[in-house]
């Protein structure tokens, strides 16, 4: 039923990022506003400073990128 459907998403899309990301949380805990930044920083340096690009690369909207970038003074 509702649960059945995935909007955007195709199961080699599912699988992939899946398959790419395996997290353990420290017992010290982290910052997640440097690894934030860092993933954006990533994004940007692959698509050459395109921000639409880099949000699709972090399955964001432009709009969302864009207040991330301001919200960690990136902008």
């Amino acid at each position: 039923m509702v649960d059945d459907i995935a909007l955007g998403r195709n199961d080699r899309t599912a699988a992939r990022t899946s398959d790419a990301i395996s997290l353990s949380l420290p017992d010290e805990g982290l910052d997640l506003r440097k690894i934030e930044e860092r993933l954006i920083r990533q994004a940007l340096k692959r698509t050459k400073n395109n921000q639409t690009q880099a949000a699709k690369l972090l399955h964001l909207t432009r709009d969302a990128f864009r207040y991330r970038l301001e919200k960690l003074r990136l902008l």
